[in-house]
């Protein structure tokens, strides 16, 4: 076996596959045609990479939140129009792609990830952020493009996250030009 992740994907349902493919740092979910993922993903503490791409997830469950080593998140090419509040208890999370979805709005939990470093949500229906963003004062680039943003909302985002990198239809702008 190549990965012992992919003997997870194969299982739907981590319980079936034994705590063994818990013990890795990646759990692949990609291109499975999952309508959802299993609730039993919290029973996966220590699995750092978590990618759910190119699926028909139309919500993340909510134990999402106990895997606590989680660093990378990867949830994009779905259905997803929400996430669960639980999402804010992954303190380590660095990097959460949500591009390609149905989100209109940002999902609060979002706000309250200390480590965000990498933020990608093109390609949704927002065409506004909130000011709580200024919280995430780790973060360093935010991709943006294919959504509905106006020139001020631009100038915005650069004074409320002023050392933050945006990508806008293909072109990075540093915050502080």
């Amino acid at each position: 076996m190549k990965y012992l992740v992919y003997a997870t994907v194969g299982c739907m349902v981590l319980a079936a596959c034994g705590k063994e493919s818990c013990q890795s740092k990646e759990l692949i979910f990609s291109k499975q045609s999952l309508e959802s993922l299993p609730n039993s993903i919290g029973d996966c503490a220590m699995v750092q990479i978590i990618y759910a791409d190119a699926n028909k997830l139309t919500a993340v469950p909510s134990s999402i939140g106990k895997v606590q080593a989680l660093r990378e998140l990867d949830l994009s090419y779905n259905q997803l129009n929400a996430l669960p509040d639980e999402l804010a208890d992954l303190a380590n999370l660095e990097q959460l792609d949500l591009s390609n979805n149905q989100f209109k709005e940002l999902p609060p939990a979002v706000l309250k990830l200390p480590k965000l470093r990498i933020l990608d949500l093109r390609n949704n229906q927002l065409s506004d952020l909130p000011d709580d963003i200024a919280a995430l004062k780790s973060l360093e680039n935010v991709y943006l493009s294919g959504n509905s943003f106006s020139a001020d909302d631009r100038a915005a985002f650069r004074k409320l996250l002023p050392s933050t990198k945006f990508v806008w239809s293909g072109v990075s702008k540093q915050a502080a030009e």
